[in-house]
């Protein structure tokens, strides 16, 4: 199911934990800690039907984003995500410290350690509602996040401001970061 996530022992094939309906929708991605004990899964809630002032429905999600104990498969914590919109996608700094994720509406990084956002980069333009993808640089001092079409797009991490632009890193969509 696109809501459950399974951990294996890479070893023996066994399947150790099964995290079942881990988010109210789809799961997009899922990140260790360096550690190995505990694990990060984004994804968004279910549906919502709504209308807008002309009368016409629409649906909307938000995102989700948990931390898990790998082991137990039981949430540890909650970032705190309301009014985000849509999936999102995350990256862990080679630390384990800073969460970066990409939503609709820009990027974010959180402190792991209190799920408390530290900043948030708007991009100007919207990804659209689905992201596919973010990274860290091994540094943490880039951040690197695909918008809804080819283009892949790096900032600075300390002030937030876009480095470059890769305009049409591949001829077609761009799935992952």
């Amino acid at each position: 199911s696109r809501q459950t996530i399974y951990v294996w022992d890479l070893t023996s094939g066994e399947e150790l934990t099964r995290i079942e309906k881990a988010h109210g929708d789809d799961c997009y991605s899922v990140v260790f800690t360096p550690d190995g004990r505990s694990l990060i899964s984004t994804g968004e809630s279910a549906s919502e039907l709504r209308m807008n002032e002309a009368g016409e429905r629409y649906s909307i999600s938000w995102s989700e984003i948990w931390m898990w104990d790998a082991r137990t498969g039981k949430r540890v914590r909650e970032f705190k995500t309301e009014g985000i919109a849509g999936s999102c996608s995350a990256a862990l700094s080679a630390d384990g410290r800073i969460l970066a994720t990409a939503h609709a509406d820009g990027l974010r990084m959180w402190e792991v350690a209190s799920g408390k956002v530290l900043r948030t980069i708007t991009c100007g333009t919207r990804f659209g509602q689905r992201t596919h993808g973010v990274a860290l640089s091994p540094d943490g001092k880039m951040i690197a996040a695909i918008r809804g079409d080819n283009l892949v797009r790096l900032w600075d991490t300390s002030t937030g401001d876009p480095l470059h632009d890769l305009p049409d890193a591949h001829p077609d969509s761009v799935l992952s970061a």
